[in-house]
């Protein structure tokens, strides 16, 4: 057992199809039992042994904590986002709330033509549009002239912000008004706004489907084989998953490997909350949750026909703290005449930490500690080392 404690912040490159809470669990889930970070959890123990008798834990719960190597995460990625995920591990999670005032890169692709009402691909078609004026010169135009430097952004109406006591987004489901004042524009600064890669109708890869009327329930795979049972198909193999209507659905709660995660356009579930800034945990389960018990993924039927799409395009920006990548992409499709919706969203850098230079790999987990130890010791040092020379 090695005697150092290794601790601090640590970057992860997190995949789709999982939330920010299922990192962290399946984080813990690695952690715990290794020999990385054994002595952090028995300083944690014997710190516990020399408090007042009265500041000690109590109950059985309380106690199992001292088995759990602390870990938090600072600003959320909803399921549909992938990229850095900032975590704090022991002190570090006192670290975190530095990392959500701090700027941001981001690259998302647009599509153009329908607009949904969570302003990405989870979301119910509420509107479709002509893309006449939507071309390559017309992006950077409008990139350039609408959305860069000081701008105005309002928030999605299915958002994370409280009301009264709630989320919006509760109030969004029900159908409930939202109070105009949680929907004024604020301002943001836009650093950087670079239009990266452009597609004309049908040259992409993204298809959308929806009901037979406009803002009908939208299509997805349902073969059902009996009650309690569906169809999943994953990774080209198709498997019966048991899910009665009262049971939990299977992923939530489950530690998340690479081998579970398999992404397949369209994307598309519901009108179901995605939050790209807001930190909060409980939003990305109910996500999840609903997203797995109503279906993912779907097939095409008789009575889900496709929305007709336009253009696409991949767009990338350094943005403030609180910025709404998805308010984006539907301001830019009705500044050029059209609508716009999110389909894929990937944070690259947060801070200091990047993608492709000190992130670890999701999928480095499930190789065992032999692969992924090293790595995170390696980057909890160098974030030590850099915090010495601030």
């Amino acid at each position: 057992m090695q005697d150092s404690i290794v601790q601090g912040v640590l970057a992860i490159h997190k995949p789709p199809r999982i939330t920010s809470t299922d990192v962290i669990r399946t984080l813990q889930h690695h952690f715990n039992p290794s020999t990385t970070f054994a002595p952090l959890l028995a300083a944690a123990q014997d710190a516990e042994k020399h408090k007042p008798y009265e500041q000690q834990r109590r109950g059985r719960k309380s106690r199992q904590l001292l088995n759990k190597v602390k870990i938090g995460h600072g600003g959320t990625l909803d399921p549909l986002a992938t990229g850095v995920l900032i975590t704090g591990i022991g002190t570090g999670t006192k670290e975190l709330s530095s990392f959500l005032g701090c700027t941001k890169t981001y690259e998302t692709v647009v599509l153009f033509g329908v607009q949904t009402d969570t302003y990405d691909v989870l979301g119910k078609v509420v509107k479709t549009a002509d893309w006449a004026e939507v071309n390559e010169e017309s992006i950077r135009d409008a990139l350039k002239k609408n959305f860069t430097g000081k701008i105005g952004q309002r928030p999605p109406i299915f958002s994370a912000k409280w009301v009264n006591g709630e989320r919006m987004y509760d109030l969004a489901r029900r159908g409930e008004e939202v109070p105009e004042a949680l929907l004024e524009a604020k301002e943001m600064n836009v650093d950087e706004m670079e239009l990266l890669e452009f597609w004309e109708e049908g040259a992409h890869e993204w298809v959308m489907r929806t009901g037979e009327e406009l803002g009908g329930s939208t299509g997805r795979r349902d073969d059902r084989g009996g009650r309690g049972k569906k169809r999943k198909r994953e990774k080209g193999r198709e498997q019966e998953v048991d899910e009665s209507p009262k049971k939990r659905p299977e992923s939530a709660g489950k530690i998340m490997d690479a081998k579970d995660i398999s992404v397949k356009k369209p994307f598309m579930s519901g009108a179901l909350p995605a939050e790209d800034e807001i930190d909060q945990p409980a939003a990305e389960e109910a996500v999840l949750d609903k997203k797995e018990a109503e279906g993912a993924e779907m097939a095409p039927t008789e009575s889900t026909p496709p929305v007709r799409l336009g253009p696409a395009a991949r767009i990338r920006m350094t943005v403030s703290s609180g910025f709404y990548v998805r308010s984006l992409c539907h301001d830019l499709g009705k500044a050029l005449g059209s609508a716009g919706t999110m389909a894929e969203l990937i944070r690259t850098r947060q801070g200091d930490f990047e993608v492709g230079k000190n992130c670890l790999d999701f999928d480095d987990l499930q190789k065992g500690e032999s692969v992924w130890g090293p790595k995170v010791k390696k980057f909890l040092d160098q974030w030590q080392d850099n915090m010495s020379k601030k």
